[in-house]
């Protein structure tokens, strides 16, 4: 008798493993397996806050800026020479290589510095809502 409930235990917790769910999704057909991860996957997102354009004109410039894709990816291609430049540097360079990377380290590191003032300035206090601008902050 203890022979036949181990099998079975151990088919059970085999089938679970295979699921990989819990007991109900053993039982579920595939589109309702589908269906059921992806409510999981809803459950779990949370909406995001909209950020409301400023009427100042002033800062509404400031918003759209910072909103925008051009913005973006000029930024994340700033973002790649910076990361080329920081590559170039090797040991016993010629002086003149190193006045280059030192004046595009300054560069870059202000430009930077003007992204994270375009940001704050546009998105006021919910810049630092984001943790992702937090982090770019802590790093300017």
């Amino acid at each position: 008798l203890n022979l036949f409930i181990g099998v079975i235990i151990d088919n059970f917790n085999m089938l679970k493993k295979k699921y990989e769910g819990g007991v109900l999704e053993m039982f579920l057909t595939e589109s309702q397996k589908h269906y059921y991860t992806a409510m999981k996957k809803l459950g779990r997102k949370k909406p995001q806050k909209v950020i409301k354009r400023p009427l100042n004109h002033f800062l509404a410039m400031f918003y759209d800026l910072s909103n925008s894709r051009r913005f973006e990816i000029a930024i994340f291609a700033l973002i790649f020479l910076n990361m080329l430049t920081m590559g170039i540097e090797h040991y016993n360079q010629h002086h003149a290589i190193f006045f280059i990377l030192e004046v595009s380290n300054a560069f870059f590191t202000t430009v930077f510095g003007l992204e994270a003032m375009v940001k704050i300035i546009g998105l006021r206090y919910h810049y630092f809502t984001v943790p992702w601008n937090l982090f770019d902050f802590i790093l300017v």
